[in-house]
């Protein structure tokens, strides 16, 4: 699978880091500051794209493809990273360092995710203790990852129609609203849990203590 890696700018716990969903022959793109990750990470920069508002120009490595942007802009540096791995045709985008650190950028960036995600483009985004996705309407399977609790939420609005087997507490043509945290911290029964929706935008997550 063609695969680009977006790095940002926010917190990573290298160690903790679950490195064996990382594919190591990936497209490699910084967004700004997301850069300094790459040392620790092991990963070399392919693009590096951003308005360099966090790195000096120094830090900026010649032989690498650089998209600067203008300061004042309406989209963030990871969202235009969306766009040229949209545009380049991924088939799949990790974003690391999407978390941590503010809030603001955090949301934003799940934002991004849905971006990606509407544009039939296989999207996630992954710290040290979460892989967060995105479904929309129809079944969706979801392998069982030791350790890991799942939990189903409704991104915006509301979700319809929504089923889940395979788990723990499982749902049957639920409706799922976003002020109420219906599906947080449920378990897997089965090696899969199965999710069909109606309608709406559900946000997964996969987490660990």
């Amino acid at each position: 699978m063609k695969t680009c890696i977006i790095l940002c700018a926010g917190e990573i716990d290298y160690p903790a880091l679950p490195r064996e969903f990382i594919p190591r022959d990936a497209f490699v793109m910084a967004a700004d500051g997301g850069l300094r990750h790459c040392l620790p990470l092991r990963l070399t920069p392919d693009m590096i794209i951003g308005d360099f508002d966090s790195l000096a120009s120094e830090e900026l490595p010649k032989e690498v493809d650089i998209k600067k942007l203008p300061a004042e802009k309406d989209e963030t540096d990871t969202y235009a990273c969306a766009q040229q791995a949209v545009k380049l045709e991924f088939e799949r985008v990790i974003i690391l360092g999407g978390t941590g650190g503010r809030m603001d950028h955090t949301l934003a960036n799940m934002q991004t995710l849905l971006y990606i995600y509407r544009h039939n483009v296989d999207a996630v985004m992954i710290d040290e203790k979460n892989i967060i996705r995105l479904a929309e309407s129809g079944s969706h399977k979801i392998p069982r990852i030791a350790g890991r609790k799942l939990s189903v939420l409704a991104f915006s609005g509301e979700l319809t129609g929504v089923t889940l087997t395979g788990v723990k507490y499982p749902l049957d043509n639920a409706v799922m609203c976003s002020d109420f945290p219906l599906g947080v911290s449920n378990e897997f029964a089965d090696e899969f849990a199965v999710l069909t929706i109606k309608s709406g935008t559900a946000l997964i997550i996969l987490s660990m203590d």
